[in-house]
């Protein structure tokens, strides 16, 4: 019995040893080599220095009006994680976003085996599949994408779905109840997926009173932070814009408004989860082909448990629905939330299988078909990818071909820690422990006191400035 525990716990740590260095890889990398960006790693690093010095941040980073950053996105993430910006620096959100990734996996493991343990299956089969389900998850497209594009506080709530998942089937509903506030402290339009999540599993406990009751309260917690953060909190704090419905501006400006849209236009709703009803060209195929990604990831398999499905309602719904081509593809964080309801709920419903051939033929194929997926979104997606970003085994992966790495580096240590700094977007992640950084080229409002560009961004608006230094890819600037 030791023995079979010892080989439990050494599969675990291989595979997330595994995931420290893939994901470390990319994300790292990236910022290293300046491929993150300032929205929003700058902006969210920028956010969190000033919590760190118990302030309020104001968006001029990116605003040319100064507004509290809560009203556009209700994150209190980056207040809770401030104070580790003492100890991590500008590497913090990168590296919260990997442990928490791992900590997801952890939890999709611990949901499985104690979904197929007493089953009349071996010790070994039971291991396998905990194994199996965290390789899928780590490995899935919308956790792998997400890694090539800065830090974003839904992934980390994201990894607490599957503790859920766990913790309700263990009947640990102190700590289920502590995971269901932290999802809606992420952003504001987490609770609203939660409560679908919730909603879904009041059929696999159907039968458990006490369960219920504890599911029951974390839906109405949801629909109560929901309508307080969303209709009362961030139109306080900014009456003339609700981000999260930005996105949704042809239905209406508000969550009535969107509603009645959808009640009153329904197969112009379902149409618009399928076509580009944008008739932009660009969006041409990049429904379809996350449709498939999705069904191939698990997806299909997910049809024999219905009411999981209803999990993947909202998520579908923001992507497909949003006048934003972006939200649509494969690429990004957009579709992260999909990887724990996909691989938990095909693995439980695999866990009720009564033929051991069947079993064994999903644990393989599921994995299998997450990293296929994966490599394919990494290599020739029809939606934009950034392929340098994700293409980890790519050489490109490891060099900057716009402008000499080692340069902008020493600009970067000639600028004061204490001035005002208005910069290209891939250098603000760099600069963003200060009181003042601005996005370039709006950020010239401001009157910074330095100004760091790459080629690119080099136009009239730096027609009048002083240049200190230059190489012809990256000019730095003062202006005072």
């Amino acid at each position: 019995m030791e023995k079979k525990k010892k080989w439990r716990i050494n599969g675990v740590v291989v595979i997330l040893a595994v995931a420290v260095v893939v994901f470390s890889l990319i994300s790292i990398v990236n910022h290293i080599l300046f491929r993150t960006y300032g929205l929003d790693l700058g902006l969210y690093t920028n956010v969190m220095f000033d919590y760190s010095h118990l302030r309020w941040n104001d968006c001029t980073f990116f605003e040319p009006t100064p507004r509290n950053f809560l009203s556009d996105h209700f994150d209190l993430y980056l207040v809770l994680l401030s104070p580790l910006i003492w100890v991590t620096g500008k590497y913090t959100l990168l590296i919260v976003q990997v442990v928490s990734v791992l900590w997801g996996a952890l939890g999709v493991y611990r949901f499985v085996y104690s979904m197929w343990k007493g089953r009349g299956m071996t010790d070994r089969t039971v291991q396998g599949a905990g194994l199996a389900a965290m390789v899928s998850f780590l490995f899935f497209f919308g956790v792998w994408q997400a890694f090539g594009f800065d830090y974003h506080s839904n992934v980390v709530a994201t990894m607490w779905i599957p503790w859920i998942f766990y913790w309700l089937r263990e009947r640990r509903f102190k700590r289920y109840a502590i995971a269901v506030v932290l999802v809606c402290m992420a952003k504001e339009n987490m609770a609203l997926w939660l409560v679908f999540v919730l909603l879904a599993l009041l059929w696999d406990y159907r039968k458990e009173r006490r369960t219920l009751i504890w599911i029951g309260s974390g839906i109405a917690f949801c629909i109560v932070y929901l309508c307080v953060v969303t209709m009362l909190v961030m139109p306080l704090l900014n009456p003339e814009k609700v981000h999260f419905l930005g996105k949704f501006k042809y239905m209406g400006d508000s969550f009535g408004g969107v509603v009645g849209w959808i009640v009153t236009h329904p197969w112009a709703t379902v149409r618009n989860l399928f076509v580009n009803f944008l008739d932009l060209p660009q969006g041409n195929g990049l429904k379809a082909e996350f449709y498939i990604c999705m069904l191939l990831s698990g997806g299909l398999l997910c049809f024999f448990k219905p009411n999981w499905l209803l999990m993947v309602v909202p998520l579908v719904a923001q992507k497909m629905l949003a006048d934003d081509i972006a939200l649509w593809g494969v690429g990004s964080h957009y579709s992260v939330e999909f990887a724990p309801v996909l691989v938990c709920g095909v693995f439980a419903w695999v866990a009720g299988l009564r033929w051991n051939r069947l079993r064994w033929a999903a644990v393989v194929a599921m994995p299998l078909m997450c990293i296929a997926v994966t490599v394919y979104t990494c290599s020739s997606p029809k939606a934009w990818v950034q392929r340098e970003n994700v293409r980890l085994f790519d050489k490109r992966h490891y060099r900057q071909e716009q402008f000499d790495c080692r340069y902008a580096r020493q600009l970067l240590k000639k600028i004061p820690s204490d001035a005002s700094v208005c910069a290209s977007q891939c250098f603000t992640p760099h600069l963003a422990l200060r009181d003042s950084l601005y996005l370039y080229p709006m950020g010239l409002s401001y009157n910074p006191e330095y100004v760091l560009v790459d080629k690119n961004n080099v136009s009239t608006d730096t027609a009048g400035l002083h240049l200190m230094e230059t190489d012809g890819t990256v000019f730095l600037f003062k202006t005072r």
